[in-house]
């Protein structure tokens, strides 16, 4: 009786101590579901944000290809635009050089008038001597009286012609004159048009390297939307890999709450097996004092007791290795969410 007494306060001290280690691993794992729970609630959250930064990036690749497109359209209307200018720069070149032509043409003409201006006084000094001599003659056919009749005809007829000529002449250099004023004139107008051309061209050029400057810009701008577009795409792909990464790291956090929580009904079940050996133990204690006569059934009972407290022992073991895996678990959980996180960070759009 005294032995199973002794057994009974061993049995009672053990259960005591496993329900104690039992309260422990019940704390610890209340502990890990208050993690997991947590880790759901960052998941739910990286995954929402993962959404917000896929959308937004796909805004990004939208606008940007957009971009391109403008751009391309730009540079397009560009090389029109400095083709067109080319054109009429070489247009005004050519009209320049029609004018240089004209300019000198209209100077040979103004030669020529000169030349004529100098005939006409050679024609003039010539019909002012023929007048005079025709005028001499006349005297001198007067003087011979009939004989010289026929002589001052003659004379008559010459200063008629002088005087003719004369006219004639004064009408031509009437007519010259008036041409080298138009001749001036114009001169002076083609002189404006040169220089009007002048400034064109100067507008031309102005214009054409604006055009190339845009040209270029546009170009730059363009490949600059491209390589922005290509980025933006390599950011959604990622974006969806880390998406895809938390919603596994999420499916695995749910299964080791699962487990968790087995874990936890397997903890209850020892602290309720544990709370019966105590009863039979203190049931066993009291039959030890009662009766003598009860040992063998005591001993039975003792023998039982310690079959289930090697029981509980052995799977309180299983259930301690089992707790260490979830805390396993959940570590590996954290450092991998830790770096998803940190490349969902690094993917993120720079801010315009």
């Amino acid at each position: 009786i005294l032995r199973t007494t002794e057994s009974a306060q061993t049995i009672r001290k053990a259960v005591d101590d496993t329900g104690s280690a039992s309260t422990e691993i019940s704390a610890a794992i209340g502990q890990v579901s208050q993690n997991l729970s947590q880790l759901n609630n960052f998941i739910e959250n990286s995954i929402s944000a993962m959404t917000e930064i896929s959308s937004s990036s796909q805004e990004v690749e939208k606008n940007a290809s957009r971009s391109e497109t403008m751009s391309e359209k730009v540079k397009n209307q560009a090389e029109e635009g400095v083709d067109m200018v080319s054109k009429s720069w070489q247009g005004l070149q050519n009209v320049s050089q029609a004018v240089d032509a004209s300019i000198q043409v209209i100077e040979n003409l103004s030669q020529k008038s000169e030349e004529i201006d100098r005939i006409i006084a050679v024609i003039n000094e010539i019909n002012a001597k023929t007048h005079l001599l025709s005028l001499n003659a006349s005297i001198i056919a007067a003087q011979a009286g009939e004989q010289g009749r026929s002589f001052a005809v003659v004379a008559d007829e010459i200063r008629t012609l002088s005087d003719e000529t004369t006219d004639s002449a004064g009408a031509i250099e009437k007519l010259v004159g008036e041409t080298q004023t138009y001749t001036r004139e114009a001169v002076r107008q083609i002189n404006n048009t040169r220089s009007k051309l002048d400034e064109g061209i100067q507008l031309g050029r102005a214009t054409a390297d604006s055009l190339n400057d845009i040209l270029a810009s546009s170009v730059e701008a363009m490949e600059m939307s491209g390589k922005i577009r290509l980025a933006t795409v390599e950011q959604v792909r990622s974006s969806q890999m880390v998406a895809h990464s938390i919603e596994e790291l999420g499916g695995m956090s749910g299964q080791v709450a699962t487990a968790s929580r087995e874990q936890e009904k397997g903890i209850q079940r020892i602290v309720q097996s544990i709370t019966e050996i105590k009863s039979l133990a203190d049931d066993l204690a009291a039959a030890s004092k009662r009766n003598e006569q009860e040992s063998r059934q005591t001993d039975e009972a003792v023998a039982a007791v310690r079959e289930m407290a090697a029981q509980i022992f052995s799977e309180m073991a299983t259930k301690s290795l089992n707790s260490r895996h979830i805390v396993e678990s959940l570590a590996r959980l954290k450092k991998g969410s830790a770096g998803t996180t940190a490349e969902g960070e690094s993917n993120r759009p720079a801010p315009s």
